[in-house]
């Protein structure tokens, strides 16, 4: 008969207590948002926009993490946006998704709002959060589900995590910290910006402004009034560009464009024009290499040395007799033919002044010479 240890039913016990506390808070609740500017607000987890039906903005939230079940929602007017704003009661947040080690640090309103530009309440209302992969802390992230109307302005701020746009027609802002976006079959006006992550774009059409502090952009297929990709540190890649205005900037990274109909393009100081199939490393290579050829290409070779060999006759006509005759001065210090400080006058020919006799020619002051000794 086999003996059961006693911590079995225990150890059982314990895992269907963390099973139910997961499946509690793992609980999903809605929330809904009318007016003509909604902003939305959360410092950790996955965010998925998408079209919504209706006239009211439709918010699915989703609890996760050890505790989870801390976090609050607070809606309400701020600063002339209807608001929905997750509240984390830690300035230490654990969030296992992040790459391994990394760490952000964010500065959050006492009303759970950041990143949005207004710091008119003072100091001493914000707060330094950070929010780090592992370590001690609260372990909580909320994952949003975002249903946007057609037409409907709206602004989603982010901290880290995961940001993903499809099938949205309106005026749409994802400001994120450190986190991925990637957009697709957007309509409207479209403002996608992050600190620190890729950003990546499919089909859009209308007012396009891409902007991330360090990461790649990617962008296929954009048609509208305006295009506008700026990257303070990595690689621009797009193709299929139909749009009135293109502007670039990159400040440290490549930049290959393809297919791209002919449009105003725009830059400012430290900004790029775009030349097709050519990256800039390139357009540089082939910018010096016309400086070059151009240089060397008049006068030729055997033009310099034509004139060369005219400039030397003529100094020999200027000198003292003839060119077969002796004469009692050295030549000029102009002729290329005087020796250099470290060579010795014979290898030309000369004579020290104390025997007498200066020899303009090599070969006819060794026959001289031969005759004196």
């Amino acid at each position: 008969m086999p003996i059961v240890s006693p911590s079995k039913p225990v150890a059982m016990a314990a895992v269907f207590v963390l099973i139910a506390a997961a499946n509690t808070g793992a609980q999903t609740e809605r929330r809904t948002l009318s007016g003509d500017r909604v902003a939305i607000y959360n410092l950790a987890g996955k965010v998925r926009v998408q079209a919504g039906s209706g006239s009211q903005v439709g918010v699915d939230v989703t609890r996760g993490g050890r505790d989870g079940a801390q976090l609050k929602l607070a809606s309400g007017d701020v600063r002339g946006w209807e608001s929905l704003r997750v509240i984390y009661p830690s300035d230490r947040i654990v969030y296992p998704e992040m790459a391994y080690r990394s760490r952000t640090q964010m500065t959050v309103n006492s009303d759970g709002t950041f990143d949005d530009g207004n710091h008119d309440r003072g100091f001493f209302s914000r707060d330094r959060v950070e929010i780090s992969a592992s370590g001690s802390g609260l372990d909580a992230h909320a994952d949003l589900v975002v249903s946007v109307p057609r037409g409907q302005r709206i602004a989603i701020h982010l901290g880290v995590g995961d940001a993903n746009v499809s099938n949205v027609d309106g005026d749409l802002l994802v400001s994120v910290g450190s986190a991925t976006v990637t957009a697709e079959h957007t309509r409207g006006r479209l403002n996608l910006d992050t600190g620190s992550g890729s950003v990546s774009l499919t089909d859009a059409q209308g007012d396009v402004t891409l902007d991330t502090g360090s990461g790649g952009v990617t962008v296929s297929g954009v048609t509208g009034a305006s295009l506008n990709m700026d990257t303070g540190s990595g690689s621009i890649r797009a193709s299929d560009i139909d749009v009135k205005t293109l502007k670039v900037d990159v400040g440290s990274g490549g930049m290959r464009l393809a297919r791209v109909k002919r449009a105003a393009n725009r830059r400012g100081r430290g900004e790029r024009r775009h030349r097709p199939r050519h990256s800039l490393r390139h357009r540089r290579s082939a910018d010096r290499f016309r400086v070059r050829t151009r240089d060397v290409a008049s006068p030729g070779r055997a033009e310099r040395r034509r004139r060369h060999r005219d400039e030397q006759r003529r100094h020999r006509q200027r000198l003292p007799g003839t060119s077969n005759e002796l004469s009692a001065t050295p030549p000029a210090r102009t002729d290329r033919r005087w020796p250099r400080p470290h060579q010795s006058r014979e290898r030309v020919g000369h004579r020290p002044p104390d025997q007498g006799l200066a020899i303009e020619q090599p070969g006819l002051a060794r026959f001289v010479g031969k005759l004196a000794a």
